[in-house]
């Protein structure tokens, strides 16, 4: 007889998955429960706590995943278990003891903050397992069962919230039912947030098959690769080579959108290539490695045009975090182009290890955008206060000249 769902099966997942990832089972869940709790909760303070707890978990969730793949690829011992445990836990606890003490948690900085270290942690979930063992035929075979993994999980449980949702909706319509519209809200923390998780969770490689060589290599993918993103890459590439024409002509300087779509140019390339990274060496593939040569060329005229537009925003205006942001990015991106372009053998966990890296530096420690951004605007605050004669180098002066609106816009830019 053909069994349609099973709870037993169900369970002994959730257990397995618990089993291997303790944590970030619990952080799945903490962050579920609270989500619920805030939107069956009309208390204030309680939401400003529950809210709390779900970035210190989405952090937790995605460190301590790294943490255990890591540990994953050491030697089994009673010390490692201990070990992995107490490090995954501390993450999200010493995370979430820095955010319980802030009275505000939407600030731009905030936000800008939390968003940085979640790419991070996704990152490091990426190579956490590889560093310094494994060759890059199995890190790309991980990378691609995590990438396939997400996509079934994301479908599995959209199918299952829009199902559920449905039917809640045809009781409440044929059958008079009063569905609260909180119910839809619940469910889909429950199917978006536990079920997604837990379902990639269980589809991570088993750690005795991490460093496994043999590639199986999808031709979707090959597909995606080719004939999306590679299209999508060149549009940009046409778009940011008529425009910098059009800088020449009217002897004109780049606008600061411009630093965006260089950008979002080369991660589209990059992206593309590294699906592609296994088919390389192909007989029938060999346009890759070709390809791959013109792409890492076609952008150093592009990193002109993006220093230029930075540099020139950063003179006009001093900087911001994102500003530093696109900066930093911008360093990072000109590094790997002419690492790309002079490296032989081009190791592609590089790539994913720097831009955690990169990352990590720009929210901790003393050169963080944060502070040099506060400085940078201090400093050109108070060269504008000097320079309207509003401040003399060591107290403010009252006077009643009137200041030119311009001038009054871009001290409260700098305060702002």
């Amino acid at each position: 007889m053909l069994k349609f769902f099973s709870f037993k099966f169900v369970l002994g997942e959730l257990q397995k998955v618990f089993v291997r990832f303790p944590i970030t089972f619990i952080c799945a869940l903490l962050i579920t429960i609270s989500a619920n709790f805030i939107i069956w909760n009309t208390n204030t303070a309680n939401t400003l706590l529950f809210t709390k707890i779900i970035i210190s978990c989405y952090i937790g969730l995605c460190y301590s995943l790294a943490v255990y793949l890591f540990f994953e690829s050491k030697k089994d011992s009673k010390n490692n278990q201990i070990i992995k445990n107490v490090i995954a836990l501390l993450i999200p606890f010493i995370f979430g003891i820095t955010v319980y003490f802030k009275p505000d948690i939407w600030t731009k900085n905030e936000v800008q903050r939390n968003l940085i270290l979640l790419l991070s942690g996704h990152l490091a979930v990426s190579f956490s397992a590889y560093l310094g063992k494994g060759n890059l035929n199995s890190f790309w075979e991980f990378n691609k069962s995590l990438f396939l993994r997400f996509i079934t999980a994301s479908v599995y449980t959209l199918v299952i919230y829009a199902g559920i949702s449905v039917a809640l909706l045809a009781c409440d319509e044929l059958f008079g039912i009063d569905v609260d519209g909180k119910t839809y809200a619940t469910l889909f923390f429950w199917c978006n947030t536990f079920f997604q998780a837990c379902v990639f969770l269980a589809g991570i490689t088993k750690k005795n098959k991490l460093f496994e060589e043999k590639i199986n290599y999808p031709n979707p993918l090959k597909v995606f690769a080719q004939y999306i993103l590679l299209p999508i890459a060149i549009l940009y590439l046409v778009i940011l080579y008529a425009y910098k024409i059009k800088i020449l002509i009217n002897y004109s300087l780049p606008e600061g959108w411009v630093c965006t779509l260089v950008l979002a140019y080369a991660i589209v390339g990059l992206f593309c290539f590294l699906l592609l990274y296994p088919i390389k060496d192909n007989e029938d593939n060999k346009w890759v490695k070709t390809t791959l040569k013109y792409f890492y060329l076609s952008i150093i005229p592009l990193l002109v045009l993006l220093f230029i537009s930075i540099f020139y925003r950063i003179n006009q205006y001093g900087l911001t975090e994102v500003r530093y942001y696109v900066l930093a990015l911008s360093f990072w991106l000109a590094g790997i182009t002419f690492y790309g372009l002079f490296s032989k053998n081009l190791n592609i966990k590089l790539i994913p290890i720097s831009l955690a890296a990169l990352h990590l530096l720009m929210v901790i420690g003393p050169v963080n955008g944060f502070t040099i951004s506060r400085i940078s605007q201090q400093n050109r605050l108070e060269n504008l206060l000097i320079k309207n004669k509003i401040f003399d180098g060591t107290k403010l002066t009252i006077t009643n000249t009137k200041m030119d609106d311009k001038e009054a816009n871009l001290i409260q830019s700098s305060v702002s």
